[in-house]
């Protein structure tokens, strides 16, 4: 869902303003393993070798763990257990 409805806003509809809530964004960084196993980030514009942990940003719609979910899948095509 995108627009205004997708938004954590507030309408004043008297003056006709959109107000958004005071958020201090949260950023978790994760390991993901599985056995001996971890996953790790990678650009094409690191140097040889060089690998980072994976960050999720949290919306503040969305709980902990959806964030979690979706940010791995996306970073490195990961579907994580519930």
């Amino acid at each position: 869902m995108t627009g205004p409805a997708a938004e954590a806003a507030m309408d004043a509809h008297p003056a006709d303003l959109r107000q958004y809530p005071k958020l201090s964004p949260c950023i978790k960084f994760v390991l993901i393993t599985r056995g001996g196993r971890s996953a790790a980030g990678r650009s094409a514009a690191f140097s040889a070798g060089f690998f980072s942990t994976l960050a999720v940003f949290i919306e503040p719609v969305n709980r902990l763990e959806e964030c979690l979910h979706r940010e791995v899948m996306e970073e490195v095509g990961v579907r994580l257990d519930h």
